[in-house]
């Protein structure tokens, strides 16, 4: 839960300057902008200063008398609206003779038997080590030999396409848990209550790590909770490309299947970090910058600025909402490079291969061999159906659009 306490006139109930104060027990946390987040059970309240400073003061001094006595920045009745603020945000545990329940539920963590100590170990320096050195060896391996580069026809490694695709299908799926499985550790090692879920953006289907109380702790330390999922893949197709690499050089020998199965999880694994090129549907790439740049509401923002700007409206110029727009801009042109060179040529190539070999085999009037033609059949219905549902939920998600307008 996130609330933002402002000075309003929301009275709850009558306070006595005499009146003793008593908070339950929580958590302030400074944001760069000025405001402060409370944690209280897991649960995080966006305050602002004011609100914040009268926290401390009633916390020092219990009443409002005394505040009073100590102190001539607020008045009475300011004090007694922030406490009422308070109350309304259930954060006050007795206020003199009146007591009060704490009604934040307390978070619970999934998996509880990983430990925060071993969750560091991930993000240790010998692993940071490693990390750099394998994602600059994949960066000058890939761009001194482009055949490193990945391609599509590294997707079929054997040809049986339903095969082929039943592991990139299983492979995209373990590479996801274990990417929020690492956005899981990064939260652990800084002691932050996480779950798991499935949830849709646009037209995907995406598995997520929610950080509960995220705001428990300074914007620097929440970085690596929102980078470590990419950093995992960098750091699997790094290893990958390097075992094809030493292979290549003759230093170690693996067997064909594997190296064209290494190559298929190289371009999964590389098509997966294009993925967090789609901004727009609020990617680990832009959760970083959202916090890096202190602006929460980012993608609404600049989506606004820029409708302005279409519409001609004046508006005061902003350098960052600007440069993200550009930004989203080219995202978007990542993804539309990468379903031009790698996902349509994917299924255009089982579509039309698996329809070439089913006429080939009705014509010849020769037996068949069933398991093939099943093959064939279900791969290109798979593709289709892909197709079909793609389609399918962007015109929904169009209509939907148009009737709420």
């Amino acid at each position: 839960m996130t609330v933002l306490i402002k000075n309003d006139k929301i009275i709850i109930m009558k306070i006595k300057a005499t009146d003793k104060i008593y908070f339950f027990n929580f958590k302030t946390t400074g944001e760069k902008d000025g405001d402060f987040f409370i944690t209280i059970n897991g649960n995080a309240i966006l305050i602002d200063h004011d609100s914040e400073h009268i926290i401390k003061l009633l916390q020092k001094h219990h009443s409002i008398e005394n505040i009073l006595k100590n102190t001539k920045y607020y008045t009475k009745k300011e004090i007694q609206t922030r406490i009422n603020n308070f109350l309304e945000i259930k954060i006050i545990k007795k206020i003199g003779s009146k007591k009060f329940k704490n009604e934040h539920i307390k978070l619970k963590n999934d998996l509880p038997f990983i430990k925060q100590n071993f969750a560091k170990l991930f993000f240790s320096i010998p692993v940071k080590t490693l990390l750099i050195l394998l994602i600059a060896f994949s960066f000058i391996i890939t761009i001194t030999n482009l055949n490193y580069l990945p391609k599509y026809e590294d997707f079929f490694f054997n040809s049986n396409y339903l095969l082929c695709l039943l592991v990139s299908f299983t492979y995209s799926w373990l590479s996801t848990f274990r990417h929020e499985f690492f956005h899981f550790l990064a939260a652990r090692s800084r002691n932050i209550v996480t779950s798991f879920g499935i949830s849709s953006r646009a037209n995907y289907i995406v598995a997520e790590t929610i950080f509960e109380n995220a705001y428990t702790i300074k914007e620097k330390n929440r970085y690596r909770l929102y980078l470590s999922g990419i950093f995992s893949d960098l750091f699997f197709l790094g290893i990958y490309l390097l075992i094809i690499f030493l292979n290549n050089t003759s230093i170690i020998h693996i067997s064909n299947m594997l190296y064209l199965l290494l190559k298929s999880f190289i371009l999964i694994e590389f098509l997966g970090i294009i993925w967090q090129f789609l901004i727009f549907i609020k990617t680990d790439i832009y959760l970083f910058f959202a916090d890096l740049l202190d602006r929460e509401n980012l993608m609404e923002e600049s989506k606004k600025y820029y409708l302005n700007i279409v519409k001609n409206k004046k508006q005061k110029k902003d350098l960052l909402l600007l440069i993200f727009g550009l930004f989203v801009f080219l995202g978007l042109i990542v993804i539309i490079g990468r379903y031009i060179t790698f996902d349509i040529p994917i299924k255009i190539k089982v579509i039309e291969d698996s329809f070439n070999y089913l006429i080939a085999t009705a014509l010849s009037g020769k037996s068949i061999n069933l398991l093939k033609v099943i093959s064939y059949t279900l791969a290109m219905f798979i593709q289709i159906f892909e197709i079909i549902i793609i389609i399918f939920f962007a015109i929904r998600k169009k209509i939907k659009k148009e009737t709420a307008e």
